[in-house]
C-alpha cells in the first residue's frame, strides 16, 4: 500500500519499509478488522471510522487523531486527522463536569444533612414550609384550632436536687413519649418550654377534627405515661406524671420573634385557657373548655366540672374532664 509520509507520527513502530505494509500494521486498533477492510475495498462498507485514538509519540508527548477509511478506486482510502486539541478539550470539558457532579452530590448531601437537622429543631411541617418558600415573613393569620398543653408535675422541686444531666435525660425520655403522641395524630410541636410542651392542630393543613385529634392525643398521652410507670424506660429514675389542658378556638398562627429570631406559634386568649387549664389539672387528669366540649360531645366520655377560676382571668369558665 502507498502511504503519505507524514502517517509515520500515527503508526506503531514499523520495522522495514513503511511501503506495502498492510493498514493493520501500522494501527493495532484495526487488527481484526481485516473483514471490514476488505468489505471497505470491495466498497460492501462505506466508510470505517475510528474517532479520537490515543497515540503515545514519546514519554513526554502523546497526540490524539481520527481515522476515516473509505472506498478509493480499487482500494481503500485511509484519512487521518490530527485531532489532539479538540480531544483535549473534551477531556477538560468531562473532567469538569465530573468534578460539577462531585460538587453538586456534595452539596446535595449537605443539603439532605441540613434538611434533616432543620426538621429536628423545629415541627417537621414547618421546616417543608421553610424550604419551599424560604421568604417567610413574621406576621400570622386567625384559625380556629385546637390546642393542647401537657404541663410536668413534680419538676420544680427535683430540679432543686437532681444534677443537671440527669434532669434533661429524664426530661427528654418523657417529651419522647409525648411527641410521638402528638404525631400520631397529626398534631404540631409548637414549642417546650421547661416542663411543658405546646401542641396545636390544624393550624397547618385542614383537620376537620381537630377538637377530637386534640383529645384523642391527650389519652394517649396519659395512658403512654401509665405505660410507662409500669415498665420505665432503661436508665430513666422517675417517671413524672402530666396535666393535660385543651381548647378550642380562633387564634392567631403565624412566625412570632424577630428578624434575626422567629418561631412558629399560636397565641389568643383560647391558646391562654388551655394553657391554664393544664396548670390546674390533676396529675394524669385531661381538661378541656366548653369549646371544645361541644365538638367533641358524644365522642369522647367527660364529665362536668361546673365553673373554675383560671391564674389571670377575672371570670370563671365552664371545664369538663376527659375520662379514659
Amino acid at each position: 500500500m502507498e502511504y503519505s509520509p507524514g502517517i509515520m507520527r500515527y503508526a506503531q513502530h514499523i520495522s522495514g519499509p513503511l511501503r506495502g505494509q498492510p493498514i493493520e500494521n501500522l494501527f493495532d486498533l484495526l487488527t481484526g478488522m481485516e473483514a471490514d477492510l476488505d468489505g471497505v475495498i470491495r466498497k460492501e462498507i462505506p466508510m470505517i471510522a475510528i474517532e479520537k485514538i490515543h497515540h503515545r509519540l514519546n514519554a513526554n508527548e502523546s497526540v490524539y487523531f481520527s481515522v476515516h477509511i473509505s472506498p478509493y478506486q480499487n482500494g481503500a482510502l485511509a484519512l487521518i486527522s490530527d485531532v489532539t486539541e479538540e480531544a483535549l478539550l473534551e477531556q477538560r470539558i468531562t473532567q469538569q463536569r465530573n468534578q460539577l457532579d462531585i460538587v453538586s452530590a456534595q452539596l446535595a448531601q449537605s443539603r439532605a444533612q441540613l434538611d434533616d437537622l432543620l426538621h429536628r429543631f423545629i415541627p417537621a411541617q414547618i421546616a417543608d414550609q421553610i424550604s419551599l418558600y424560604p421568604q417567610i415573613k413574621l406576621g400570622g393569620e386567625k384559625r380556629e384550632i385546637s390546642a393542647l398543653f401537657a404541663d410536668m408535675r413534680g419538676f420544680t422541686g427535683l430540679s432543686e436536687w437532681m444534677d443537671p444531666e440527669t434532669l434533661m435525660e429524664t426530661l427528654n425520655q418523657h417529651f419522647s413519649v409525648l411527641g410521638q403522641a402528638v404525631f400520631l395524630r397529626g398534631g404540631l410541636i409548637t414549642n417546650y418550654a421547661g416542663d411543658m410542651l405546646m401542641a396545636v392542630f390544624n393550624a397547618l393543613g385542614d383537620q376537620p377534627d381537630h377538637a377530637l385529634l386534640a383529645v384523642q392525643t391527650g389519652l394517649e398521652i396519659q395512658r403512654a405515661l401509665s405505660a410507662l410507670q409500669q415498665k420505665p424506660l432503661d436508665g430513666m429514675p422517675f417517671v413524672f406524671d402530666f396535666g393535660v389542658g385543651i381548647n378550642s378556638g380562633e387564634n392567631v398562627v403565624g412566625y412570632l420573634g424577630f428578624e434575626n429570631r422567629f418561631e412558629y406559634t399560636a397565641i389568643g386568649e383560647n391558646i391562654n385557657i388551655a394553657s391554664r387549664l393544664s396548670g390546674v389539672a390533676d396529675a394524669g387528669q385531661i381538661l378541656i373548655a366548653e369549646n371544645t366540649y361541644q365538638k367533641i360531645a358524644g365522642q369522647i366520655n367527660t364529665r362536668a366540672l361546673g365553673p373554675i377560676n383560671l391564674r389571670g382571668r377575672s371570670e370563671a369558665i365552664v371545664a369538663y374532664e376527659v375520662l379514659p
